[in-house]
C-alpha cells in the first residue's frame, strides 16, 4: 500500500483472523527422561501435529550447559494431557512435587519472520508502533475499537540493526489504556528482544511466550513507563550480550563492575540481560514464568530516565511497586557473586560525557514513594513467588524492601535483603529437592 514517493494519508485497518486463542504454557506432570518421545502436562492442550515446542532446562547454568530442547509435535492424546513428539528428547526434564519443567507453545498460525539471506546479518521481521492513530487489528474477532492490537501471532528472527528494532515494539505510542493489547504471541529465535514498551503507558501484554532470545526480553525501556500490565508471559533461554563467557561469575557488588555502552554494546545493561527488564516500579507484573537469563527478573535502579526521555523530571527509582505477584523463576543467577533470580539493583546511567550509558553492578537502593504524597514512603513490595534453581533466590539492596510469600527451592541462598527495615515472611525455604541430588551426581560444577 502506497510506495516511497506516494505515501498514504488516510487511516488504514489490517484485520487479520486467526484461529481462536490457545493455551501455550503448560507444566509437565512427571519427569521426563532423555530418549523418550513424549511428556505429560498437568492440564490439557488444545495444541496440533506438527507445531513447535519448547521444553526449557531443569538444571540450573542453562547458558553454559545447555539442556533446552525444541520439538516438533507428532500426536496428542484424545485426553489432551499427552503429547508425543517426532524424536525424543536429549535430556531429563523435573518434573516433582516441588517444581516443574514448562511445556511452551512456540507455533501460531500468523509467522512474521526473516529470510534465509537476512539472518546472516541478524536481521529479520519488526512490527513497530509508533502511534496510537495507527490500526492494526490480530484477532480471532473482528474488533475494531483495540488500537492497535496483536493477538496470536509468532515472530522470527527479527532486526537486530539497525537500533532500535524489536519483534514487538510499541515505540512512543504515549497512554494506551483500554485501546491497545498484545496477547497470545509468540516470539522464538530473536536477535534482540522480545515485547518491547517504550514511552508507553497502560499497554495490556497477556498471554504471550518467548524462547531463545539475544538481550532482554520483556523490555521496560527509558524508565518513564508506567502502568503496564505485563501478566502470564513466558520468557526462556534469554541471553546476555557483550560477554566472551557466559559460564563464569564475573565480579561482584562489592568490585563495582561498570559495563559501558559501545557499538556492539549498545544497551550496556544487555551484559546482564533478564527475561523481564524492569526500569520503572509502577507496572503490573503478575503471574509470569522465567527461565534463564542472567535474572529472571531486574529491577534496575534510574535515578532518572534514560533515552529519549532523559530530561524528564521523573525519577523512577522513587516510584513504587504497582504490582509483583505470582511470578516464577528458575535457571539464573549465576553470572556474578550475588546474582539471583529476582535482582532489584544495578545502576543505569549516563557517564561524566552524558552520552555514553553505563551499567554499575553495585549496591543500588530504591526509595519508594507514594504516587499522589512524594513524602509518603512505601515497602518496595513483591509477593507470592516462586523460584527454584536461581542462584541468590532475591537480592535487594534498598530500604523496605518487603518480601511476603516466598517459595525458594534448590536456590544458593534463600533471600538476601540488605537495608533497613526489610522483611521476609510467609517463605518456605527448601535447599534439598530431589532434582538437586540429580543435578550434584550426574552435571559437572553444577
Amino acid at each position: 500500500m502506497g510506495s516511497p514517493s506516494c505515501r498514504l494519508r488516510s487511516a488504514i485497518s489490517i484485520t487479520f483472523a486467526p484461529a481462536a486463542g490457545v493455551d501455550s504454557r503448560f507444566m509437565t506432570l512427571t519427569t521426563a527422561y532423555p530418549g523418550v518421545r513424549w511428556v505429560a502436562v498437568q492440564k490439557a492442550v488444545n495444541w496440533l501435529p506438527g507445531q513447535l515446542v519448547a521444553v526449557p532446562t531443569s538444571i540450573w547454568k542453562d547458558e553454559c550447559r545447555n539442556q533446552n530442547e525444541v520439538r516438533v509435535i507428532d500426536t496428542i492424546s484424545k485426553d489432551g494431557k499427552n503429547i508425543t513428539f517426532t524424536t525424543p528428547l536429549t535430556f531429563r526434564h523435573y518434573g516433582g512435587p516441588e517444581y516443574q519443567t514448562e511445556v511452551v507453545l512456540l507455533s501460531r498460525n500468523i509467522l512474521l519472520q526473516g529470510s534465509p539471506e537476512t539472518a546472516a546479518q541478524k536481521a529479520g521481521g519488526h512490527v513497530r508502533i509508533a502511534s496510537t492513530s495507527f490500526r492494526l487489528v490480530i484477532s480471532p474477532y473482528h474488533c475494531t475499537r483495540a488500537s492497535p492490537f496483536f493477538e496470536g501471532t509468532a515472530a522470527q528472527k527479527k532486526t537486530f540493526f539497525p537500533f532500535p528494532s524489536y519483534p514487538f515494539h510499541f515505540h512512543l505510542s504515549g497512554d494506551v489504556t483500554g485501546i491497545s493489547y498484545l496477547t497470545d504471541n509468540s516470539v522464538y529465535n530473536s536477535h534482540h528482544r522480545c515485547y518491547t514498551m517504550h514511552g508507553t503507558y497502560g499497554l495490556v501484554v497477556v498471554n504471550n511466550t518467548a524462547f531463545h532470545v539475544d538481550g532482554s526480553c520483556y523490555y521496560i525501556e527509558d524508565g518513564v513507563e508506567e502502568r503496564n500490565v505485563i501478566d502470564g508471559n513466558f520468557a526462556g533461554f534469554v541471553h546476555p550480550l557483550g560477554r566472551a563467557d557466559t559460564c563464569t561469575a564475573i565480579a561482584s557488588v562489592g568490585s563495582s563492575l561498570t559495563i559501558n555502552q559501545t557499538a556492539t554494546l549498545l544497551i550496556p545493561s544487555d551484559w546482564a540481560a533478564s527475561c523481564f527488564y524492569i526500569t520503572n516500579p509502577y507496572n503490573f507484573v503478575t503471574n509470569n514464568a522465567a527461565s534463564g537469563g542472567t535474572t529472571g527478573y531486574n529491577f534496575l535502579r534510574l535515578v532518572k530516565p534514560v533515552g529519549d526521555y532523559r530530561n524528564l523530571p521523573v525519577e523512577p527509582y522513587k516510584r513504587p511497586v504497582g504490582s509483583f505477584d505470582g511470578n516464577t523463576a528458575h535457571s539464573s543467577g549465576y553470572h556474578w557473586g550475588e546474582g539471583a533470580a529476582i535482582y532489584a539493583g544495578g545502576n543505569l546511567l549516563y557517564a561524566k560525557d552524558n552520552q555514553t550509558l553505563q551499567y554499575q553492578i553495585v549496591v543500588s537502593r530504591f526509595d519508594p514513594r507514594d504516587i499522589k504524597n512524594s513524602s509518603v514512603m512505601l515497602p518496595f513490595r513483591l509477593s507470592n513467588t516462586k523460584l527454584w534453581l536461581g542462584g541468590f533466590s532475591i537480592v535487594s539492596y534498598g530500604d523496605r524492601a518487603l518480601v511476603d510469600g516466598l517459595e525458594s527451592i534448590d536456590c544458593i541462598r534463600g533471600a538476601q535483603l540488605r537495608g533497613t527495615p526489610n522483611q521476609l515472611i510467609n517463605a518456605d525455604i527448601n535447599l534439598n529437592s530431589a532434582n538437586s541430588g540429580f543435578i550434584i551426581q550426574n552435571v559437572p560444577e553444577e
